[in-house]
């Protein structure tokens, strides 16, 4: 089973430089809204391995816990720590400050891969 990236984001300082670090090395899904993230997690949540939300959307990080709680989320974050701390502890495994370096993204994705890869 080939597990994915879902990135929802609707800033486009956010979505491209996401999907520019990442898709040359993860399968990527990537959607502008939440309504489609989460449509995209119903029909194939299995096959997700780590999600990316903007960091200040705590609706979306809430319903993504209670309906798939093993779902690792890692948030955009600017530097607003109270909303990124608040953030960790409703439930987002990790964060990633902006502006992005790839280096971090990277090495935050590769834990939760590695993590998957020994649950199975």
């Amino acid at each position: 089973m080939n597990k994915k990236i879902l990135i929802i984001n609707d800033q486009e300082d956010n979505y491209e430089p996401l999907k520019s670090i990442l898709e040359d090395f993860y399968p990527l899904i990537l959607t502008r809204t939440a309504e489609a993230g989460l449509d995209v997690l119903k029909n194939s949540g299995r096959n997700i391995a780590v999600i990316f939300i903007e960091g200040n959307d705590t609706e979306l990080l809430d319903e993504i816990k209670k309906h798939y709680p093993d779902s690792p989320v890692i948030i955009t974050a600017g530097h607003n720590f109270e909303e990124t701390a608040k953030a960790l502890n409703n439930g987002a495994a990790d964060y990633i400050l902006k502006p992005f370096k790839s280096e971090d993204v990277l090495k935050a994705v590769k834990t939760y891969f590695i993590e998957e890869k020994n649950d199975t």
